[in-house]
């Protein structure tokens, strides 16, 4: 017997041996294949899920009003901390993780390297999340997780209460019946009534106000003890998916920036308002 020989009996005899002290016992196939398709399932559920995440964020970020960041934040750094989606950002970042771990304890798993399981669950999670957000369920989520999660704030509550501000000269909601020639009855998200002065609005304000169903005003209040507003800029309200394409939210952008210029003041001075004058130049000088 050659030495190739004497080996190959050391090392079957050295297995033997730690397969009877630590008591293996053989498994069946169906095991391994049942532990496969778990961790596979696993996987696929953390890419639904960062599916429904990416979505989700999607929908807040496209909503979050950043049109008009001048009229309720300092700078865009505040808004921006303010509207960012963390819930669906964490969850994202998790369902990441979590998928890359399933992945990986697989049976061809193990091949894979760390750069192409990420981008396999990434890319996973942003082809789903595009599906979805393409669909209208975006919308569906962030609104539903917002009325049953207390910690989670949906974008349409979160914009009701930047602009449901009338101390801070903002308003969100809709018009109703006319009053008298200069007053229109108005009322917010939160169902207060208001007694709506439209006289110190431009003829591109007067048009907006009709047009769209719900609207935000930028105005102020004479004294905080009344339920009338003075209206100087009238923008669009909370606008459907389909509204709320990249041109769509550029050309709100302009037609903000061109509202909240002196020049879009009305020119009759028996009409112009000083107060919707110093409106403006708050709104500019941040």
């Amino acid at each position: 017997m050659n030495s190739t020989q004497h080996t190959t009996e050391d090392i079957k005899q050295r297995v033997m041996m730690r397969i009877s002290d630590d008591a293996v016992s053989p498994r069946a196939r169906w095991v391994f294949v049942s532990r496969d398709v778990t961790f596979w399932t696993l996987w696929g559920g953390a890419v639904l899920i960062g599916s429904a995440a990416l979505a989700a964020s999607a929908f807040a970020t496209e909503h979050a009003g950043w049109e008009f960041y001048e009229a309720t934040h300092r700078n865009m750094i505040t808004f921006i901390v303010t509207v960012l989606p963390y819930l669906w950002i964490g969850i994202l970042a998790g369902t990441v993780l979590f998928g890359y771990f399933n992945l990986r304890h697989t049976k061809t798993g193990y091949r894979y390297s760390l750069t192409i399981v990420m981008i396999m669950s990434i890319g996973g999670s942003f082809v789903g999340g595009a599906i979805l957000y393409g669909i209208g369920a975006g919308s569906t989520i962030e609104v539903m997780v917002g009325e049953r999660i207390p910690f989670h704030t949906s974008v349409v509550r979160l914009q009701e209460e930047l602009w449901d501000d009338a101390d801070e000269g903002r308003l969100i909601g809709s018009a109703s019946a006319p009053l008298t020639e200069e007053t229109i009855l108005f009322t917010d998200t939160n169902g207060t009534k208001w007694t709506l002065y439209t006289a110190g609005l431009s003829p591109k304000d007067l048009d907006a106000l009709a047009r769209f169903e719900e609207v935000r005003v930028i105005g102020y209040q004479a004294t905080t003890s009344d339920d009338v507003f003075y209206a100087c800029i009238i923008l669009p309200g909370f606008l459907p998916h389909e509204q709320n394409s990249i041109s769509d939210m550029l050309g709100r952008r302009s037609a903000f920036l061109e509202r909240v210029r002196p020049e879009s003041e009305i020119k009759d001075p028996a009409m112009r308002s000083n107060e919707c004058e110093r409106v403006r130049v708050r709104i500019l000088q941040k």
